[in-house]
Protein backbone atom coordinates (compact mmCIF):
# COMPACT_ATOMS: atom_id res chain seq x y z
CA UNK A 1 0.00 0.00 0.00
CA UNK A 2 2.89 2.36 0.64
CA UNK A 3 3.97 1.97 -2.99
CA UNK A 4 0.43 2.77 -4.14
CA UNK A 5 0.36 5.92 -2.04
CA UNK A 6 3.76 7.03 -3.35
CA UNK A 7 2.61 6.46 -6.93
CA UNK A 8 -0.52 8.50 -6.23
CA UNK A 9 1.53 11.41 -4.87
CA UNK A 10 3.87 11.40 -7.90
CA UNK A 11 0.90 11.34 -10.24
CA UNK A 12 -0.87 14.14 -8.37
CA UNK A 13 2.20 16.36 -8.71
CA UNK A 14 1.80 16.11 -12.48
CA UNK A 15 -1.80 17.30 -12.30
CA UNK A 16 -3.21 13.86 -13.10
CA UNK A 17 -5.71 11.66 -11.33
CA UNK A 18 -4.66 8.15 -10.37
CA UNK A 19 -7.66 5.82 -10.50
CA UNK A 20 -7.06 2.88 -8.19
CA UNK A 21 -9.12 -0.28 -8.49
CA UNK A 22 -10.75 -0.78 -5.06
CA UNK A 23 -9.88 -4.49 -5.35
CA UNK A 24 -6.20 -3.73 -5.92
CA UNK A 25 -5.02 -4.08 -2.29
CA UNK A 26 -6.48 -7.57 -2.09
CA UNK A 27 -5.07 -8.59 -5.48
CA UNK A 28 -1.60 -7.42 -4.43
CA UNK A 29 -1.70 -9.95 -1.59
CA UNK A 30 -1.81 -12.76 -4.14
CA UNK A 31 1.42 -14.39 -5.25
CA UNK A 32 0.88 -14.28 -8.99
CA UNK A 33 4.05 -13.72 -11.05
CA UNK A 34 3.69 -11.90 -14.32
CA UNK A 35 2.91 -14.31 -17.14
CA UNK A 36 5.96 -15.02 -19.35
CA UNK A 37 4.16 -13.89 -22.52
CA UNK A 38 3.48 -10.49 -20.94
CA UNK A 39 7.00 -9.75 -19.74
CA UNK A 40 7.93 -8.05 -23.01
CA UNK A 41 5.56 -5.22 -22.07
CA UNK A 42 7.45 -4.33 -18.89
CA UNK A 43 9.26 -1.01 -19.05
CA UNK A 44 11.10 1.03 -16.45
CA UNK A 45 9.90 4.59 -16.15
CA UNK A 46 12.64 6.85 -14.71
CA UNK A 47 10.08 8.53 -12.47
CA UNK A 48 7.32 6.01 -11.78
CA UNK A 49 9.34 2.80 -11.78
CA UNK A 50 8.18 -0.44 -13.40
CA UNK A 51 5.16 -0.15 -15.67
CA UNK A 52 3.14 -2.54 -17.79
CA UNK A 53 2.88 -0.72 -21.12
CA UNK A 54 0.89 -2.11 -24.02
CA UNK A 55 -1.00 -0.23 -26.74
CA UNK A 56 -4.26 -1.11 -24.96
CA UNK A 57 -3.20 -1.06 -21.32
CA UNK A 58 -0.90 0.98 -19.06
CA UNK A 59 -0.64 -0.09 -15.40
CA UNK A 60 1.86 0.21 -12.54
CA UNK A 61 3.85 -2.84 -11.47
CA UNK A 62 4.44 -2.96 -7.73
CA UNK A 63 6.10 -6.37 -7.80
CA UNK A 64 6.75 -8.79 -10.67
CA UNK A 65 5.57 -11.57 -8.34
CA UNK A 66 2.24 -9.88 -7.58
CA UNK A 67 0.61 -9.08 -10.91
CA UNK A 68 -2.95 -10.31 -10.42
CA UNK A 69 -4.27 -6.80 -11.18
CA UNK A 70 -2.49 -6.81 -14.54
CA UNK A 71 -3.74 -10.27 -15.43
CA UNK A 72 -7.35 -9.38 -14.62
CA UNK A 73 -7.17 -6.16 -16.63
CA UNK A 74 -5.40 -7.87 -19.53
CA UNK A 75 -7.92 -10.72 -19.72
CA UNK A 76 -10.84 -8.28 -19.59
CA UNK A 77 -9.32 -6.14 -22.33
CA UNK A 78 -8.68 -9.13 -24.59
CA UNK A 79 -12.27 -10.30 -24.10
CA UNK A 80 -13.55 -6.84 -25.02
CA UNK A 81 -11.39 -6.65 -28.15
CA UNK A 82 -12.43 -10.11 -29.27
CA UNK A 83 -16.10 -9.26 -28.72
CA UNK A 84 -15.82 -6.02 -30.71
CA UNK A 85 -14.09 -7.85 -33.54
CA UNK A 86 -16.77 -10.53 -33.60
CA UNK A 87 -19.47 -7.86 -33.75
CA UNK A 88 -17.53 -5.92 -36.41
CA UNK A 89 -17.52 -2.79 -34.24
CA UNK A 90 -14.23 -1.52 -35.58
CA UNK A 91 -14.65 2.09 -34.50
CA UNK A 92 -14.98 0.93 -30.88
CA UNK A 93 -12.08 -1.49 -31.42
CA UNK A 94 -9.82 1.39 -32.46
CA UNK A 95 -10.88 3.49 -29.48
CA UNK A 96 -9.99 0.69 -27.04
CA UNK A 97 -6.34 1.47 -27.80
CA UNK A 98 -4.38 4.30 -26.20
CA UNK A 99 -4.28 7.57 -28.15
CA UNK A 100 -0.73 7.29 -29.57
CA UNK A 101 -1.61 3.97 -31.24
CA UNK A 102 -5.08 4.63 -32.61
CA UNK A 103 -4.03 5.95 -36.02
CA UNK A 104 -1.97 2.85 -36.74
CA UNK A 105 -4.72 0.55 -35.54
CA UNK A 106 -7.17 2.42 -37.74
CA UNK A 107 -4.88 1.82 -40.72
CA UNK A 108 -4.83 -1.90 -39.92
CA UNK A 109 -8.63 -2.04 -39.66
CA UNK A 110 -9.56 0.21 -42.57
CA UNK A 111 -10.24 -2.58 -45.07
CA UNK A 112 -12.89 -3.98 -42.74
CA UNK A 113 -14.68 -0.64 -42.24
CA UNK A 114 -17.30 1.04 -44.37
CA UNK A 115 -16.30 4.36 -45.97
CA UNK A 116 -18.49 6.36 -43.60
CA UNK A 117 -17.28 4.60 -40.45
CA UNK A 118 -13.67 4.91 -41.57
CA UNK A 119 -13.80 8.69 -42.10
CA UNK A 120 -15.82 9.37 -38.97
CA UNK A 121 -13.37 7.30 -36.93
CA UNK A 122 -10.44 9.06 -38.59
CA UNK A 123 -11.86 12.43 -37.56
CA UNK A 124 -12.39 11.26 -34.01
CA UNK A 125 -8.89 9.82 -33.76
CA UNK A 126 -7.42 13.01 -35.18
CA UNK A 127 -9.14 15.40 -32.76
CA UNK A 128 -8.23 13.23 -29.75
CA UNK A 129 -4.54 12.89 -30.66
CA UNK A 130 -1.93 15.12 -29.04
CA UNK A 131 1.01 14.49 -31.35
CA UNK A 132 0.81 12.99 -34.82
CA UNK A 133 4.18 14.26 -36.03
CA UNK A 134 5.69 10.77 -36.01
CA UNK A 135 3.07 9.42 -38.42
CA UNK A 136 3.45 11.78 -41.39
CA UNK A 137 3.77 9.02 -43.98
CA UNK A 138 0.79 7.17 -42.60
CA UNK A 139 -1.25 10.36 -42.45
CA UNK A 140 -0.48 11.14 -46.08
CA UNK A 141 -1.44 7.62 -47.10
CA UNK A 142 -4.75 7.66 -45.22
CA UNK A 143 -5.72 11.18 -46.26
CA UNK A 144 -4.90 10.32 -49.85
CA UNK A 145 -7.34 7.43 -49.83
CA UNK A 146 -9.80 7.53 -52.76
CA UNK A 147 -12.59 6.38 -50.44
CA UNK A 148 -15.67 8.63 -50.76
CA UNK A 149 -17.24 10.73 -47.98
CA UNK A 150 -13.97 12.15 -46.65
CA UNK A 151 -15.82 15.29 -45.54
CA UNK A 152 -17.65 13.11 -43.01
CA UNK A 153 -14.56 13.16 -40.81
CA UNK A 154 -15.84 16.62 -39.80
CA UNK A 155 -18.97 17.34 -37.72
CA UNK A 156 -21.80 18.94 -39.71
CA UNK A 157 -21.25 22.36 -38.09
CA UNK A 158 -17.57 22.37 -39.05
CA UNK A 159 -18.35 21.35 -42.63
CA UNK A 160 -20.75 24.28 -42.85
CA UNK A 161 -18.18 26.67 -41.35
CA UNK A 162 -15.53 25.56 -43.85
CA UNK A 163 -17.87 26.12 -46.78
CA UNK A 164 -18.42 29.72 -45.67
CA UNK A 165 -14.69 30.54 -45.57
CA UNK A 166 -12.92 32.47 -48.36
CA UNK A 167 -11.28 30.60 -51.22
CA UNK A 168 -7.79 31.43 -49.93
CA UNK A 169 -7.06 31.10 -46.22
CA UNK A 170 -4.28 32.47 -44.07
CA UNK A 171 -3.17 29.79 -41.65
CA UNK A 172 -0.64 29.47 -38.83
CA UNK A 173 1.29 26.68 -37.18
CA UNK A 174 3.15 26.79 -33.87
CA UNK A 175 6.33 24.77 -33.59
CA UNK A 176 9.84 24.94 -32.15
CA UNK A 177 13.45 24.48 -33.18
CA UNK A 178 13.36 20.74 -32.49
CA UNK A 179 10.19 20.20 -34.49
CA UNK A 180 9.17 21.64 -37.86
CA UNK A 181 6.54 23.76 -39.54
CA UNK A 182 6.01 20.95 -42.08
CA UNK A 183 3.00 19.37 -40.42
CA UNK A 184 -0.65 18.70 -41.13
CA UNK A 185 -2.18 20.55 -38.21
CA UNK A 186 -2.63 24.31 -38.69
CA UNK A 187 -5.02 26.94 -37.40
CA UNK A 188 -6.70 30.11 -38.60
CA UNK A 189 -6.20 31.53 -35.10
CA UNK A 190 -2.79 33.21 -34.83
CA UNK A 191 -2.92 33.42 -31.04
CA UNK A 192 -3.62 29.70 -30.81
CA UNK A 193 -0.55 29.06 -32.98
CA UNK A 194 1.50 31.20 -30.59
CA UNK A 195 0.16 29.13 -27.69
CA UNK A 196 1.23 25.90 -29.40
CA UNK A 197 4.64 27.41 -30.16
CA UNK A 198 5.12 28.27 -26.50
CA UNK A 199 4.17 24.75 -25.48
CA UNK A 200 6.55 23.19 -28.03
CA UNK A 201 9.25 25.64 -27.02
CA UNK A 202 9.32 24.45 -23.42
CA UNK A 203 11.94 21.88 -24.42
CA UNK A 204 13.99 23.86 -26.92
CA UNK A 205 13.32 27.40 -25.73
CA UNK A 206 12.87 28.50 -29.35
CA UNK A 207 9.14 28.78 -30.06
CA UNK A 208 8.28 29.77 -33.62
CA UNK A 209 5.18 30.34 -35.73
CA UNK A 210 4.80 29.66 -39.44
CA UNK A 211 2.38 31.79 -41.46
CA UNK A 212 1.12 30.50 -44.80
CA UNK A 213 -1.75 30.60 -47.26
CA UNK A 214 -3.72 27.70 -48.66
CA UNK A 215 -6.53 27.34 -51.14
CA UNK A 216 -9.71 26.14 -49.50
CA UNK A 217 -10.07 23.33 -52.03
CA UNK A 218 -6.85 21.82 -50.61
CA UNK A 219 -8.09 21.86 -47.02
CA UNK A 220 -8.82 18.35 -45.80
CA UNK A 221 -10.82 19.28 -42.72
CA UNK A 222 -11.68 22.02 -40.26
CA UNK A 223 -12.25 21.31 -36.56
CA UNK A 224 -13.51 23.64 -33.86
CA UNK A 225 -13.23 20.95 -31.21
CA UNK A 226 -11.09 22.10 -28.23
CA UNK A 227 -11.44 25.69 -29.53
CA UNK A 228 -8.36 25.31 -31.74
CA UNK A 229 -9.91 26.40 -35.09
CA UNK A 230 -7.79 23.66 -36.63
CA UNK A 231 -7.14 23.38 -40.34
CA UNK A 232 -5.96 19.97 -41.53
CA UNK A 233 -3.97 20.25 -44.74
CA UNK A 234 -1.00 18.60 -46.40
CA UNK A 235 1.90 20.99 -45.79
CA UNK A 236 3.01 20.44 -49.39
CA UNK A 237 -0.16 22.26 -50.50
CA UNK A 238 0.52 25.44 -48.49
CA UNK A 239 2.46 28.52 -49.55
CA UNK A 240 4.78 29.54 -46.74
CA UNK A 241 4.86 33.31 -46.21
CA UNK A 242 7.20 33.59 -43.26
CA UNK A 243 8.27 32.12 -39.94
CA UNK A 244 8.90 34.19 -36.85
CA UNK A 245 10.06 33.80 -33.27
CA UNK A 246 7.53 34.27 -30.52
CA UNK A 247 8.55 37.42 -28.61
CA UNK A 248 9.97 36.80 -25.16
CA UNK A 249 7.20 38.90 -23.65
CA UNK A 250 4.71 36.31 -24.86
CA UNK A 251 6.60 33.27 -23.65
CA UNK A 252 5.34 31.60 -20.50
Amino acid sequence: MKKIKRAAKKTAKRGKVLVINPELPEMLKLHEPLRPELRKYVVKDPTLGLRFRHQTLHLPIFSLDRCAHIHRAWDAKQTTLADLTRKRKYREFVMEHDKPYRLRVLAECQAKMSDLVFWKTFGEVWTMSENLSEDKRLIRKLLGSPRPHRSQMMPAADRKALRSMPEVLTIFRGYSAIWTWEGYSWTIDKEKAVWFAERCGLMSGKPRVAEATVEKRDVVAYFTDRAESEIVVDYKAVTLLRTFRVPKAKQT
